[in-house]
């Protein structure tokens, strides 16, 4: 198990293609504000200008319309450390690739586990 990364290293969960998840942890930016991540399945996977494929940052009516949510978890973080995670214990497998709606999340903190 591993976190999606782009080609230098760092933590990218939008990606084309078949591979296995198994969570998400990801760093609240407000504490006390409620907060949410949606992983979904996505068939509208966007190519770059070297032709390499990655997922969407998608909008509240995007996710609504792509009806292939993976996982979906709602958070109100006040107490914790400040991180919204969850686990699986047993793996979903993706068919398109893997775009992403969040609330209140920092940017660049969300890391998708797969394997």
């Amino acid at each position: 198990m591993y976190p999606l990364t782009c080609h230098a290293g760092y933590p990218m969960p939008v990606k084309a293609g078949k591979f296995e998840v198994w969570g998400f942890q990801a760093t609240v930016r407000e504490t006390g504000s409620d907060s949410q991540v949606t992983l979904v399945d996505d068939k509208n996977i966007t190519v770059d200008n070297n032709n390499t494929k990655w997922g969407n940052l998608l909008t509240s009516t995007e996710a609504a319309e792509r009806p292939t949510h993976i996982l979906e978890k709602k958070g109100y973080c006040i107490f914790n450390n400040g991180t919204l995670e969850y686990m699986l214990s047993e793996p979903i497998k993706t068919r398109k690739g893997i775009s992403v709606y969040l609330t209140n999340i920092n940017p660049g903190t969300l890391k998708v586990f797969v394997s």
